[in-house]
C-alpha cells in the first residue's frame, strides 16, 4: 500500500506530471474490487471457523455438564412429588 501510494506520487520525468494521474482508471478499479472482495471472503472465513469452534465447544462443554451432573432421581423414589 506505501509503495503504491509512494509510486504513484512521484513526478515523472515528461511533463513534470504526478505518475498516478496517467495510471488507467479501469485497473485500479477492477484491483480495488478484487481486494475488497478478498478481505471480505477472508473475514467471512475466520467467522465461519469461529462459529465452528464454538458450536464445538458448545457439545463439548455439554457433555462434560452431563458427565458431572447427578443421576436423576425416579419419580417413585422422589419425595418432592408430595
Amino acid at each position: 500500500m506505501l509503495r503504491l501510494i509512494w509510486r504513484g506520487s512521484r513526478k515523472t520525468n515528461e511533463a513534470r506530471v504526478v505518475a498516478a494521474a496517467t495510471w488507467p482508471i479501469k485497473k485500479l478499479t477492477t484491483a480495488f474490487v478484487v481486494a475488497v472482495a478478498l478481505t471480505m471472503m477472508t473475514f467471512w472465513n475466520l467467522d465461519t471457523e469461529v462459529r465452528h469452534q464454538l458450536i464445538n465447544l458448545r457439545a463439548e462443554t455439554g457433555t462434560l455438564a452431563l458427565s458431572v451432573a447427578p443421576m436423576r432421581i425416579l419419580d417413585k423414589d422422589n419425595g418432592a412429588l408430595l
